[in-house]
């Protein structure tokens, strides 16, 4: 609660495009701790649109200021093109995961088998291939949850993104070394898979919020 009584508060409705998870709702419902002018935030995820509630001393241009600072920019021209183009990228962004978790997959099936130590060339040519499909699934796939961390460090703040972000991280660099010393493809059917199936989870959270 606030001690300024209604008609000295405002209240705007923004459209955050950039809200994915659930640790964004826990950070912009708890703007306030960063921002003591805001009263309070109620997220609707499904919409990714924000009510905020703050002080006429606080402008909205401070306010926009500070979410783009956080990761969460508002977009004043929402509309339902802009939608389908962001569910659209949100698809392309899960079939190249898929499409690089499967294809490597694949080629690794002799290592499962252990008969990958038969034929090494075989072997580091199909390492230098997932290393070739990997890198969309890095620049691209992931990228939403690179940029995620990134600000919410810049804001001294930690969300889920964080520690998702390290072991895409550690996981991706163990394998590159691991290719590029020849000992096979390293963990990339587990790079791509676990990004494949981090998206799939999104995209299963955004039916349920919906």
């Amino acid at each position: 609660t606030c001690a300024l009584p209604i008609y000295k508060q405002v209240r705007v409705n923004l459209s955050l495009p950039s809200i994915h998870c659930s640790s964004c709702i826990y950070l912009l419902e708890n703007l306030q701790k960063l921002q003591p002018k805001i009263i309070r935030v109620q997220v609707h995820f499904a919409r990714k649109e924000a009510a905020i509630v703050f002080e006429p001393s606080f402008t909205l241009s401070q306010l926009t200021t500070l979410l783009n600072y956080i990761g969460y920019p508002p977009d004043f021209s929402r509309n339902e093109q802009t939608k389908r183009k962001q569910d659209r990228t949100f698809m392309f962004q899960l079939g190249i995961a898929g499409f690089a978790f499967g294809s490597i997959m694949l080629w690794s099936t002799p290592d499962y088998f252990g008969l990958g130590e038969d034929n090494p060339s075989f072997r580091n040519f199909s390492a230098y291939l997932s290393l070739l499909v990997s890198v969309p699934v890095l620049l691209f796939s992931a990228r939403s949850y690179f940029i995620s961390a990134y600000k919410a460090i810049r804001s001294k703040s930690i969300n889920l993104d964080v520690p998702i972000t390290i072991g895409i991280i550690a996981l991706y660099t163990q394998s590159v070394l691991q290719i590029f010393s020849r000992q096979g493809a390293g963990y990339m059917d587990s790079f791509a898979g676990f990004i494949f199936f981090l998206l799939i989870g999104k995209w299963f959270q955004n039916l349920t919020y919906a």
